[in-house]
C-alpha cells in the first residue's frame, strides 16, 4: 500500500489527500482526492503551464473556469485548458468529494502543505514571500495583484524571511 498524506485547510474548508501511488516518479502529483465542505470556495488562480482536471465523486462542485460557470455533480468530470483561470467552490449542503488531476504533473504538495501555517501565521511579508515563493504552483494573472506579491515578497526576503515556511517543524 502506498503512502497516503492527508493535509487539512480549516480555513478554506479544503482536505487534500496526496498518495505516491498517484505521484510521478519525481514525486510530483499527477492527482489527488480533494474535498470541499460546504460554503468552501478557492479564489481565481491558474497553474503555470498546466491543466487541471476535476471529477466529482460525491455531492456538487461549481467551477468557473475563464469565466464560464458550470456544477458538477457526481460522475461528472471537467478539465481546464493550459493557464486557464479557475474557481471551485461549493454551494451545496453537504461535502463535495472530487478527484483532481494535474497535466503535467505538479508539486504542489508542499505548497497545500504549508498554506494553512503560513496563513495561520497573520504575518502578511511572510504570506507574500511563500506566495511568491509558489508562484510556479498556483498565481494570478492580475498584474497588480502579482506586482503587490513581488514587491512585497523583496521586503519580506530582506527581512531574512526568504524560505521561512520550510523551516517550521509544525
Amino acid at each position: 500500500m502506498a503512502n497516503r498524506r492527508t493535509v487539512e485547510n480549516d480555513a478554506s474548508g479544503e482536505t487534500f489527500i496526496f498518495s505516491d501511488e498517484w505521484n510521478d516518479p519525481n514525486g510530483f502529483v499527477r492527482q489527488l482526492k480533494y474535498k470541499l465542505k460546504p460554503g468552501g470556495k478557492v479564489p481565481r488562480h491558474f497553474h503555470l503551464g498546466r491543466s487541471q482536471s476535476f471529477k466529482v465523486l460525491a455531492g456538487e462542485l461549481s467551477v468557473e473556469v475563464d469565466r464560464v460557470k458550470s456544477v458538477l455533480k457526481a460522475g461528472d468530470e471537467s478539465q481546464t485548458g493550459v493557464d486557464s483561470i479557475h474557481s471551485q467552490w461549493n454551494a451545496g449542503t453537504e461535502t463535495v468529494h472530487v478527484i483532481e488531476g494535474f497535466d503535467p504533473p505538479i508539486d504542489i504538495e508542499p505548497f497545500f502543505t504549508a498554506f494553512p501555517i503560513v496563513f495561520g501565521s497573520k504575518n502578511p511579508l511572510k504570506q507574500f514571500v511563500f506566495l511568491h515563493d509558489h508562484r510556479h504552483v498556483s498565481t494570478q494573472k492580475r498584474l497588480f495583484v502579482t506586482s503587490t506579491i513581488s514587491a512585497f515578497a523583496v521586503v519580506g526576503t530582506l527581512f531574512g524571511l526568504s524560505g521561512w515556511y520550510k523551516k517550521t517543524d509544525r
